[in-house]
């Protein structure tokens, strides 16, 4: 491969190597993750001058626009529509009405605004201590919960939970987590490492968890309110299809106000983890037989969150629910023409971090 010959002579030599390996494609896959991680590192002076830059003049309209590459990359944008999410911010308040006491210690993964360690303090808890990793962010939550009367029972530490210590950070271990660890591919912030750590690090025996289950469900999607957001057919009387192999694995569909009648299968469960009966979470692999609802053109496999907080407390982002949590479309490369009853094999792979979903 001449493209191989071009490169750095250091990373050319660990890319040949790579070559020898039976899986190749992918193994170069995650090596360029790993660069462009490096590559982040060495460009952290750079946005560290850009968050002084904002610090220092923060209503400066000029300034914004200038640090926005750096503020967005620190401080996501999607904590604006999270917070006015009302179905989310509701079953988390009934939960940990459901679960807090006023003996209960409580520890928050992730503050962000300080919505839900406020939320756990006027439940009646008897200390909630709140980790948030960015300090900016650690330091706008403080000032919300110093206003709305909270300092006395919320503390907030900057620091990643994996870096807290029991006896120096928290004065003895909790009694219940909370955390709004899940993304739209509910693995993405590293929850089950987290939530591992947690378990044997910083809460009791017998804490509780919330959520205390985790898990995606999905359905077989086809037809062309779907194509528009994955694939090119005829477009303006001219074949387009060529682009198709440039589709993401994933997209976010829209779909509001959509609901999943014309699905082509009925939903299932894809993956579930539940935090309070297993201790470790291994990369696993399974296959999903599904029967098609009638005759068509496959898609993908639409995927939804589901969090269950107790028997009777759930959430889920099926649609027509909406959410700040956003369904994914898992892409196939190829879409499959299915007939009415015929059984479709899905197979849903994850490692921990990511999951993959492709036709058998």
């Amino acid at each position: 491969m001449d493209w191989i010959e071009q490169l750095p002579p250091d990373i050319r030599q660990f890319v040949v190597q790579l070559q020898a390996l039976p899986d190749f494609p992918y193994q170069l896959a995650r090596f360029a993750h790993v660069l462009r991680q490096r590559q982040r590192d060495h460009n952290k002076i750079n946005a560290e001058l850009a968050r002084r830059a904002w610090a220092l003049a923060p209503h400066d309209a000029r300034v914004r626009v200038a640090t926005e590459w750096a503020m967005g990359r620190s401080v996501p944008r999607w904590h604006f529509p999270m917070v006015h999410d009302w179905e989310r911010n509701t079953v988390y308040e009934r939960a940990l009405c459901q679960f807090v006491t006023p003996e209960t210690s409580v520890l928050e993964i992730g503050t962000g605004s300080g919505l839900v360690a406020m939320l756990a303090a006027r439940a009646g808890a008897r200390h909630v201590y709140t980790c948030e990793m960015v300090p900016l962010i650690a330091e706008a939550a403080q000032k919300n919960i110093i206003r709305n009367g909270f300092a006395d029972r919320v503390t907030v530490i900057a620091k990643k939970s994996t870096d807290l210590v029991v006896g120096v950070d928290l004065p003895e271990r909790a009694d219940l987590l909370v955390s709004e660890l899940v993304d739209n591919s509910l693995l993405g912030d590293a929850v089950l490492s987290l939530i591992e750590d947690a378990k044997v690090r910083l809460l009791r025996p017998d804490a509780h968890i919330l959520p205390a289950q985790i898990a995606l469900r999905g359905a077989l999607v086809g037809g062309p309110q779907w194509t528009e957001c994955c694939r090119m057919e005829e477009i303006c009387g001219l074949d387009l299809s060529a682009f198709n192999r440039l589709a993401p694995p994933t997209v976010t569909p829209w779909i509001k106000g959509q609901t999943l009648d014309d699905a082509m299968s009925d939903e299932v469960e894809l993956l579930r983890f539940d935090f309070l009966a297993q201790e470790q979470y291994s990369k696993a692999q399974r296959v999903l037989t599904l029967q098609a609802r009638r005759d068509g053109v496959v898609h993908g496999m639409l995927h939804w969150l589901w969090l269950g907080f107790s028997d009777t407390l759930k959430f889920d982002n099926k649609p027509p629910q909406q959410s700040h949590w956003n369904p994914l479309l898992h892409v196939f490369v190829h879409p499959l023409q299915v007939r009415a009853g015929e059984p479709v094999h899905i197979t849903v792979e994850y490692d921990r971090t990511a999951i993959m979903i492709w036709p058998t």
